[in-house]
């Protein structure tokens, strides 16, 4: 058996025979295991899968041909090289080096539009384009735990109105019972439906984007990006980074701010203040939803818990509801991450 050990970013592997491929991801510095880190191989599983919880990959019985191979996971350089699949087994040892960014001091600059929308640039801004990379990242695994290891769950509800509408119930409390493919992508200036309320009524409510949103080609061609320095959650450092509407979207859409640990990369907290509210009708005057993530593997995060609170203003009495939900459950449909092809 042979025995390939990769580092870092080796642009190319050795040449050899195999029908099947194995291997493992590790810190290069500690040589701790990276568990559920992405694998992508081209072709062959071009839609990826997780490593194991120790960091384990496999693909077994391989065609014959050449192979890209991508490994990433939060808070480390990507791994991406080509290895050539023949006869004889081939076993890696891929080591990732961590990221290391050097942010520059903040300058603050107050409040702005947004007249030119995109991703950071790389030539200007090679930090925030940096911890940009680290939000996508968040995006990607996400993406990649809801379209291959699809789930259902489900979320605990409770409805507050304040004032409580005439009689009727001032809190209601329900369950949502949701699948993780189900989702509509993003639309700039798309993001007001109508559907039914908690009371059965139908109510005008706002499409949040998701953490996938945040790495969509469209989001990024609707919202600038900055670097809105460093808070502490619970005691830790989180970087964030905040996003703008542009201006040309002069329909409802979102601001908003997305918090990393400074440590881990991993996403933490999203916030979403719905802008033109008062082109969204039905008396809307503000919605603001923040998003708490936990993790449900090691380093996989998803949200855990949403609170909003809209505010509507009729007849020159606003009106507040505040809506919490939790994550009360979580069932795969199929294969958990791991070692089992999805």
């Amino acid at each position: 058996m042979l025995r390939a050990i990769l580092v870092g970013l080796v642009a190319c592997a050795p040449s050899v025979a195999a029908q099947s491929l194995h291997g493992d991801v590790r810190a290069a510095q500690t040589d701790v295991p990276l568990p559920y880190s992405t694998i992508l191989l081209e072709p062959g599983a071009p839609g990826g899968r997780f490593t194991d919880d120790s960091g384990r990959f496999a693909f077994p019985d391989l065609a014959a041909g050449r192979y890209r191979l991508i490994v990433r996971a939060i808070g480390y350089l990507p791994f991406d090289t080509s290895i050539a699949v023949g006869g004889a087994p081939i076993l890696l040892r891929i080591e990732l080096r961590p990221m290391a960014i050097e942010l520059p001091p903040l300058t603050v600059l107050g409040t702005r539009a947004c007249v030119l929308p995109g991703a950071p640039a790389r030539d200007s801004q090679p930090e925030l384009a940096a911890v940009f990379d680290q939000l996508n990242d968040n995006a990607a695994r996400y993406r990649l735990l809801s379209d291959a290891y699809p789930f259902r769950y489900w979320m605990e509800r409770i409805s507050t109105d304040s004032p409580p509408p005439a009689r009727a119930v001032g809190v209601v409390i329900d369950t949502l019972e949701r699948h993780s493919t189900a989702r509509t992508r993003y639309r700039s200036g798309g993001l007001i439906f109508t559907q039914a309320g908690p009371r059965g009524r139908p109510e005008r409510a706002l499409r949040l984007p998701t953490v996938v949103d945040l790495a969509d080609s469209e989001f990024h061609r609707s919202h600038c990006f900055s670097f809105g320095g460093v808070d502490t959650l619970d005691g830790r450092a989180l970087w964030r980074v905040d996003f703008l509407a542009a201006e040309r979207v002069r329909r409802p859409d979102v601001d908003g701010s997305a918090w990393l640990e400074a440590d881990t990369y991993q996403l933490r907290r999203l916030v979403f203040r719905l802008t033109h509210p008062d082109r969204a009708g039905n008396a809307l005057h503000a919605l603001e939803a923040t998003v708490i993530f936990g993790e449900l593997l090691p380093a996989v995060t998803v949200p855990a818990r949403v609170e909003a609170v809209t505010r509507y203003r009729r007849r020159g009495q606003q009106t507040r509801v505040r809506e919490a939900q939790r994550l009360l459950q979580v069932d795969f449909l199929k294969a958990r991450p791991g070692l089992q092809s999805p």
